[in-house]
């Protein structure tokens, strides 16, 4: 279980898989839903299991959510992430 930032709240934790993303091949692991974030911890090893979070984004960066599927339930979910084009360093 990952370490809540003060004042932030667990409201939903539940099993999750991973599909195929940009970063890896899919996995089991756990969903968590606090007051603040998302956070995505993937479960390693065969034999001895550990827990290592996959991503944690803020809740303020999601831009779209949604549900699919009638039995087996997907949850999508579009995250907003700013262009660098035209910034100055």
């Amino acid at each position: 279980m990952p370490i809540l930032r003060a004042g932030e709240d667990m409201l939903l934790q539940s099993h999750a898989v991973e599909e195929a993303t940009y970063h890896g091949i899919g996995g089991g692991g756990v969903l968590i839903l606090t007051n603040q974030r998302i956070i995505f911890e993937k479960q390693l090893g065969l034999f001895s299991k550990r827990m290592e979070t996959e991503f944690t984004v803020s809740i303020r960066k999601i831009h779209h959510a949604w549900v699919e599927g009638l039995v087996r339930k997907r949850l999508g979910i579009e995250f907003y992430i700013p262009s660098q084009a035209g910034r100055r360093t």
